[in-house]
């Protein structure tokens, strides 16, 4: 991997990672039912 993949692929996985956690805490049962729907 070169350093221009690395240095676009890092704040990409941040702002998900970041976009993933604030969605997570506003509807956390809504996203464990959509996720893993057999498991409640």
């Amino acid at each position: 991997m070169n350093a221009t993949a690395l240095g676009l692929l890092l704040p990409i996985r941040f702002i998900d990672f970041s976009f993933l956690t604030s969605r997570n805490q506003k509807n956390k049962n809504n996203d464990a039912i959509f996720m893993r729907p057999q498991q409640r």
